[in-house]
């Protein structure tokens, strides 16, 4: 871990934890405690002494630089389900004239090589050659449910290739396991994209059983972080929106009035 990134893994739990917690997960993380060097203490010099609390010394995390996604339903139940990326920084460094936005750069998600199909996840597929007038592959997947013609689901999130299966699952959570929107947020989620052959599951969402059964079955699995950052927003049957809010990242939120 290099020292900028403890650098903002230190910011971040100062923040959110006190001075004791701070101090252990440091020391579980390894951190050279690198505010030092890049920032200021997030807590007085004397440990016994309240600290001050304040809406002034107070600073939301910033947006994260990866892909971003939002799920939005006004008052007539016009929905909105939008996922966004500029894939590198800046993008394609083009702004649009007269409008003042960023144009991505998808080119990374073209094949560099024809047939260049490994187990570490490079698929050499030729509809997906980079040649002129080609559009990119993405898995992006802003998703809109409506049930009996009317409005029933929103649903989106961020993750690269995990997209799909996140947004699957949110789905799947909600319409055949009847899980509300928080709920269906919370769950554990895997991924599996063919290549390279393995599952995917995020640490904690499934039992030790769970995962047995999967080795008994002849996958193979591999304990990762949280996956995606999922907004769901969901019509109740009484009509009631109901939002979930993916605590996998500390930059999402949920909103009504």
């Amino acid at each position: 871990m290099n020292a900028p990134t403890q650098s903002v893994i230190a910011r971040f739990l100062g923040r959110l934890a006190t001075p004791r917690l701070f101090l252990i997960a440091a020391t579980l993380l390894g951190l050279d405690l690198a505010w030092q060097k890049h920032g200021s203490k997030p807590w007085k010099d004397n440990p016994n002494e309240a600290s001050v609390s304040s809406p002034s010394s107070f600073s939301w995390p910033t947006e994260s630089q990866e892909t971003t996604h939002l799920s939005v339903v006004d008052e007539m139940r016009n929905a909105v389900s939008m996922t966004y990326t500029l894939e590198y920084g800046y993008g394609s460094r083009i702004v649009v004239p007269g409008a003042g936005f960023l144009l991505n750069n998808e080119m990374g998600d073209v094949n560099s090589a024809p047939e260049m199909t490994d187990e570490r996840g490079n698929i050499g597929t030729r509809p997906n050659l980079a040649l002129p007038g080609k559009r990119m592959l993405s898995s992006m997947s802003p998703t809109i449910l409506a049930r009996d013609g009317k409005l029933f689901m929103v649903t989106g999130s961020p993750g690269g290739r995990t997209i799909i299966n996140t947004v699957l699952m949110t789905i799947l959570n909600v319409v055949d396991f009847g899980m509300n929107a928080q709920e269906a947020v919370d769950a554990g989620r895997i991924h599996h994209q063919w290549l390279p052959d393995r599952i995917n599951y995020e640490r904690y969402g499934f039992s030790a059983d769970t995962i047995a059964r999967l080795r008994a079955m002849g996958h193979t699995v591999n304990e990762q972080g949280g996956q995606g950052v999922a907004d769901v927003i969901v019509v109740g049957s009484d009509g009631v929106l109901e939002g979930g809010l993916d605590r996998r990242a500390p930059d999402g939120g949920a909103a009504g009035k």
